[in-house]
């Protein structure tokens, strides 16, 4: 009986862990995207899209994305200017 207790205590132990985990990744993903948006904000109103553009491509992974997000950014400027 005392082997079934534990195997389900550790059992638990490991449920736990892995959603505390999925939390964390989930809330470090939201700030990453927190943080872009802000970025690629601050780029268009200034104006420095181009540099951040370059960044990214010294960077790896998000580059498409990065571009993507300006292009629409820079879209929605625009159009609010018109």
């Amino acid at each position: 009986m005392a082997t079934n207790e534990t195997t389900g205590q550790v059992n638990q132990e490991v449920v736990d862990a892995l959603l505390a985990a999925q939390i964390a990744g989930a809330q470090a993903s939201e700030a990453w995207n927190r943080a872009q948006r802000h970025v690629i904000d601050v780029a268009v109103l200034t104006g420095a899209y181009d540099d951040l553009i370059e960044d990214a491509e010294t960077t790896s992974g998000r580059m498409s994305q990065t571009r993507h997000l300006i292009a629409v950014r820079l879209r929605m400027e625009q159009e609010g200017k018109s």
